[in-house]
């Protein structure tokens, strides 16, 4: 019998660059590594999905990993061929070394309406633990979108003035919805009375 023996492909030079760059991304200029990426963007982007999938099956608890994904996701989702997103494969990795901070999830938000101006469908989800909000940066790139239709808002605060925004000024809106709204203006605004 003969012994069959495993080998591992080296890591092609590409990939160990690539993973160098993704691991120190606050590093570098957003827009120059977004140059770089751009022929492996879909690849890179389709890994890291993958990796957020199963996250738990590889985590070793000392690597940032959540921290690591949210700061490469405002490059690697960046087309205009993007029609739906739906973050809830990123906002439910959990890590013992690190958690989705409001800051680095608002940046991700703020670059929706730039990266990806054809989005027709956007799920924003996370989890009731997390405390992830929408401001008004978040909001300014939400209107961005004049091509949505459905857009789904789960367990991230927004405010209701911002969610009232939103519905008058996305014209194409179809459903829309959001489970953590905050009443931050007088009932009598939004046409309501108190009696």
């Amino acid at each position: 019998m003969t012994e069959i023996k495993r080998f591992h492909m080296p890591k092609r030079l590409l990939d160990m660059a690539v993973q160098t760059v993704f691991d120190n991304i606050d590093s570098y200029d957003k827009t120059l590594v977004k140059q770089i990426i751009e022929p492996i963007r879909r690849e890179k982007l389709e890994e890291i999905i993958r990796m957020a999938k199963f996250h738990s099956f590889f985590c070793n608890d000392r690597d940032a990993h959540v921290d690591k994904v949210w700061a490469a996701l405002p490059i690697l989702i960046n087309s205009k061929l993007y029609t739906k997103l739906d973050t809830t494969v990123f906002t439910h990795m959990n890590c013992n070394s690190s958690i989705l901070t409001n800051s680095r999830f608002q940046e991700f938000v703020r670059c929706l309406g730039v990266n990806t101006p054809n989005l027709e469908m956007l799920t924003i989800n996370s989890q009731p633990w997390q405390d992830l909000s929408l401001g008004e940066g978040e909001l300014a790139s939400i209107l961005k979108l004049k091509n949505l239709t459905h857009l789904k808002i789960t367990c991230v605060s927004v405010s209701l003035t911002g969610f009232l925004l939103i519905t008058r000024h996305c014209k194409e809106l179809k459903s829309v919805g959001a489970s953590d709204v905050e009443v931050d203006v007088e009932p009598s605004y939004c046409g309501w009375t108190s009696s």
